[in-house]
């Protein structure tokens, strides 16, 4: 009996060994899986403020997008008011120069006139006809340059067909 118990607790023994040894392995995978689980939440961690820095950066970058459409669309209404200002700007110069193509033809007939005696009308100051040509003509928005016209025509250039002025008498 009493060998039969010293098998027994030999058997114990092993089993028990075997089982500390067993014990060992589970606690050490523990270990294992407890490290992996603290980096994994720690990788987490990175990662949420990453995605919580990209959001800001995205949330920033809509608004610089939204800035910039709004300075666009706010230089196209400037771009658009200027052209048409250029456009009226441009009726107003082709007006003026027909006018001035006008008073210079009219400049050339009073020219042309004969010239009154000093004593038939002594005093009086022959002025030019007159002719309302108005600024609301439809005239063409814009015409480049007739080919008789040089681009470095000037206001204050006499015409070349005006004949040289009358020596009173």
């Amino acid at each position: 009996e009493n060998q039969s118990l010293c098998e027994d607790n030999r058997t114990l023994r092993l089993q028990r060994d075997h089982l500390s040894q067993e014990l060992a392995r589970v606690q050490e995978a523990l270990l294992a899986a407890c490290s992996r689980a603290r980096e994994a939440e720690e990788e987490l961690g990175q990662r949420r403020g990453e995605q919580r820095r990209l959001a800001e950066e995205l949330a920033e970058c809509q608004e610089s997008i939204q800035q910039l459409r709004d300075e666009r669309r706010s230089l196209q209404e400037d771009n658009n008011r200027l052209q048409h200002t250029v456009t009226l700007l441009q009726q107003q110069c082709e007006e003026h120069r027909l006018l001035l193509q006008t008073l210079r033809a009219e400049l050339q007939v009073y020219k042309s006139l004969p010239v009154p005696s000093a004593e038939a009308h002594a005093g009086c100051f022959p002025s030019p006809p007159v002719r309302d040509v108005g600024t609301s003509s439809a005239a063409p928005l814009f015409s480049p340059l007739s080919s008789d016209m040089s681009p470095a025509w000037r206001m204050d250039e006499p015409c070349a067909a005006d004949p040289p002025a009358r020596k009173s008498e």
